[in-house]
């Protein structure tokens, strides 16, 4: 769960594929297909005691996508939900990496 803001990165969202890669190395986990662990991450883009400035929704969600990831949840969804700029910035992101049809 690599809320950037909370742990005291508000201003470094790049710790939070390093974060994902530490853990990948620390489990074995390289993001095949075949594997059986898999890392999917939840990302903060609700304002939970520091608030995340809209312009991070994005890239905090993009990065948190990158291989070892193999998946982004939000948390929690009561914050951003009253924030149509994050949402849009979440739906962004979501509408361009959905699978091809």
């Amino acid at each position: 769960m690599p809320y950037h803001v909370r742990f005291g990165h508000v201003d470094d969202i790049p710790w939070i594929p390093r974060q994902t890669r530490w853990l990948a190395g620390h489990l074995g986990i390289e993001a095949r297909p075949d594997e059986r662990l898999r890392i999917w991450l939840i990302v903060q883009p609700a304002d939970w005691e520091d608030p995340v400035p809209v312009e991070h929704v994005r890239q905090a969600q993009d990065l948190a996508t990158r291989r070892p990831s193999t998946g982004v949840l939000v948390f929690h969804w009561s914050g951003p939900r009253a924030q149509p700029d994050k949402i849009a910035e979440m739906a962004r992101l979501y509408l361009d990496i959905r699978p091809a049809p």
